[in-house]
């Protein structure tokens, strides 16, 4: 679950999660309502794969 600050919305400029987080409502409400980028690999199981920044992807467990 995220939880986020009002005045840390506006800081937001990705979202880094693992493959356990590929569900297409949390990819549009990172997108949309967050107006931020999702970086999170597709699933292998996924009929199309999603494009997702790797350089980014590994800084992950960077907090």
């Amino acid at each position: 679950m995220l939880c986020f600050f009002e005045s840390d919305l506006a800081q937001i400029q990705a979202v880094i999660a693992d493959k356990g987080y590929d569900i297409n409502e949390f990819v549009v409400y990172i997108t949309h309502a967050l107006e931020a980028m999702a970086v999170i690999p597709s699933r292998c199981n996924r009929k199309q794969s999603r494009e997702h920044d790797k350089e980014r992807y590994k800084d992950r467990r960077k907090v």
